[in-house]
């Protein structure tokens, strides 16, 4: 199954509701790394960029996880999509260390 990006950003916001309420904390944070990679992906860089620096923040203060280099490398795709190539390489750097 297929979803464009708009059918994706729902899909995640609602998944992430759903996980919050239900305490599956990893799943929430898995779900809101796609939520900021349909935010990039629609040419929403800087929403993607504050959301997942937002989730960066919460999950550095946990063990390394799946969900932190997910978050860290879609982090790296949003600033490289904004023409922010430092910084995405940076990130880039950042998940290849946490993973």
């Amino acid at each position: 199954m297929s979803y464009s990006s708009d059918e994706m950003l729902l899909l995640a916001r609602e998944t992430v509701n759903v996980a919050e309420s239900a305490g599956l904390h990893q799943l929430a944070a898995v779900t809101r790394v796609y939520e900021g990679m349909a935010l990039w992906r629609l040419s929403r860089a800087e929403e993607a960029v504050e959301l997942l620096s937002d989730l960066r923040s919460r999950l550095l203060q946990q063990p390394d996880s799946l969900a932190l280099a997910m978050c860290l490398s879609t982090l790296a795709s949003a600033h490289v999509s904004a023409g922010r190539w430092n910084e995405g390489r940076r990130y880039a750097t950042e998940a290849i260390v946490s993973s």
